[in-house]
């Protein structure tokens, strides 16, 4: 008999939250683990579509996930084989200007210093992990990997 809890069917769902606790839980698109130089850490995949939410709503309904996963260091749950002890989450965005909405909403919230994004104008296979598309909460894009692809 399967299980009824989405916790028991998803590689990436945690709840994030203490029991008694209001619900939160983390659910991520996706997720890898990415090695260079002896590091290997954790990075997790978020696609905005723009479709109905504004960027306030999907900051408050993602980043509290997110702050109690790297709290919790849970994380290490579903990569144990990392050795960093900080994730990233990659939002990427249908445009520079939803971009620019979701880092605005995402800067004031717990662990926004988890978070870069990225339009999906400027990802291209050359650029995802060396090109300077990636945008942090505060200052310049940068890359993903520091000196390019190993």
């Amino acid at each position: 008999m399967k299980a009824k809890e989405p916790e028991r069917h998803f590689r990436l769902f945690e709840v994030v939250s203490d029991p008694g606790a209001l619900r939160v839980v983390c659910v991520p698109d996706a997720g890898f683990l990415l090695e260079k130089e002896g590091h290997r850490k954790v990075f997790y995949l978020e696609q905005d579509r723009d479709t109905t939410k504004s960027a306030e709503r999907v900051a408050a309904a993602k980043c509290g996930g997110f702050s109690g996963l790297f709290a919790k260091q849970l994380h290490r749950k579903a990569f144990p084989e990392t050795n960093v002890d900080k994730f990233m989450v990659l939002m990427l965005a249908p445009t520079p200007r939803r971009r620019d909405a979701l880092l605005a909403a995402v800067a004031k919230r717990p662990g926004a210093d988890l978070w870069r994004f990225a339009s999906l104008t400027d990802l291209k296979p050359e650029t995802f992990l060396a090109g300077p598309i990636w945008y942090p909460c505060e200052g310049e894009p940068k890359p993903l990997v520091k000196g390019g692809p190993a």
